[in-house]
């Protein structure tokens, strides 16, 4: 990992390792979330669920190749 050169305001190295993608599943707001029945919301929010589950483990994965990176919401 020895390519993170920039530091945060706290001295910990930033690395532009992943962006999500914005607005990658359908929110409450979307047209989409409006016309879905019950079992298609319960479905997104299944989706949206585990998708906050893999960012939380993309946070972990970088904290244990090196403690000092730090991943962020921006």
């Amino acid at each position: 990992m020895g390519l993170a050169r920039e530091r945060g305001t706290n001295g910990r190295l930033l690395v532009d390792a992943w962006m999500s993608l914005n607005e990658c599943l359908p929110g409450p707001a979307s047209e989409a979330h409006r016309q879905a029945n019950a079992a298609g919301r319960a479905a997104m929010r299944r989706r949206a669920d585990a998708y906050d589950r893999f960012q939380a483990g993309f946070r972990q994965r970088l904290r244990e190749a090196d403690p000092a990176l730090e991943g962020r919401s921006l």
